[in-house]
């Protein structure tokens, strides 16, 4: 999608439609919502019911479902009986929906809930449970690493749960163009670790 076809969802009249970036309209005001374009889709609301449209305001896939999320990896998060599974860029349901929460793909694997005392799990592309048994929520897998804590610090980890970096950090925040942000651990006089 180049600058030109980036399209924004605006309301009038209690609808939604889609603008360019020259203000003019080229997706009609007929959704209750709407979401902006991600990997050619953008998410539209018709009544309670949740679907997708391309970038020419054609229904991609039919407003079925009880929510989702933007396309990621070619995949996006549904909800359907409150459990949340995933479609493909076609509508087909890739993996059932039998996660109590789960979020985008990102770099083949997406972070997700067994039910609502989860600890969190991470999957790969075929449903499948790759890592568990750590409390994963506030962990993400960026750049081949997983930030996550063991005993009494935060480290971080490869998709084999192995530490890579040790867990010698008060806190560890996920990996993005080569860095991430981390406490160090404090001594008993108060003072960081180095």
């Amino acid at each position: 999608m180049t600058m030109s076809d980036i399209l924004f969802p605006v309301i009038k009249n209690s609808k939604t439609g889609f603008i360019n970036n020259n203000g003019q309209v080229v997706i009609d005001f007929v959704f209750d919502g709407a979401s902006t374009f991600s990997e050619g889709l953008a998410r539209i609301f018709v009544g309670d019911k949740t679907g997708f449209i391309d970038i020419n305001g054609n229904v991609k896939i039919a407003p079925i479902f009880e929510r989702a999320l933007g396309f990621s990896e070619g995949k996006a998060v549904i909800t359907i009986n409150d459990k949340h599974g995933f479609i493909d860029i076609n509508g087909n349901i890739i993996i059932e929906p039998k996660f109590y929460r789960a979020s985008n793909f990102e770099n083949g694997i997406a972070l997700a809930m067994e039910d609502i005392i989860s600890t969190g799990c991470f999957i790969d592309t075929f449903g499948t449970i790759k890592l568990k048994g750590r409390n994963y929520l506030v962990s993400k897998y960026n750049e081949g690493l997983i930030n996550c804590s063991d005993n009494n610090g935060w480290g971080y980890i490869d998709v084999n749960d192995d530490f890579v970096i040790p867990a010698t950090y008060k806190y560890a925040r996920p990996f993005f163009e080569g860095r991430a942000a981390v406490s160090p651990q404090k001594d008993n006089k108060g003072k960081p670790n180095r």
